[in-house]
């Protein structure tokens, strides 16, 4: 069974006259069940920023140790994003080793033509399929 997470983020720059690069990272997210192993399909986001200007990195943890030192399962300079035919930017996770139960998104923006106060980020569509349960 192949789930979706979507997350309403709405970042946006408070001064119009000033250009923006930001870095967003999530908390440790479960996806609704913190007993259960995902593993990650694919990532969408919804951003006026680029693909060319938009990196991102991800973290995996299960044991108390992986969060004291998260595991980087995507570097940000290891794969770039891509815009998906419907425009969002988009990224197939399903070859990597994703079998963590929590996971933390780390994105930098370095468009600094993102100079309004209207959200440069609004979502990310999460796609994954739980793997294993603990009992």
């Amino acid at each position: 069974m192949v789930e979706n997470y979507i997350a309403d983020l709405n970042v946006a720059s408070a001064d119009a006259s000033t250009a923006i690069s930001a870095e967003l990272t999530t908390s440790w997210l479960d996806f609704g069940d913190p007993l259960v192993r995902k593993h990650l399909n694919f990532i969408e986001a919804s951003t006026r920023a680029g693909a060319a200007y938009t990196t991102l990195t991800i973290y995996g943890a299960t044991t108390a140790a992986d969060f004291a030192s998260p595991i980087t399962i995507l570097s940000a300079t290891s794969s770039p994003l891509a815009a998906s035919p419907a425009g969002e930017l988009f990224r197939s996770l399903a070859t990597l080793n994703t079998k963590y139960r929590f996971y933390k998104f780390a994105w930098v923006f370095n468009d600094t033509s993102l100079s309004s106060t209207v959200s440069f980020f609004a979502a990310m569509n999460i796609s994954f399929a739980p793997i294993q349960m603990l009992f």
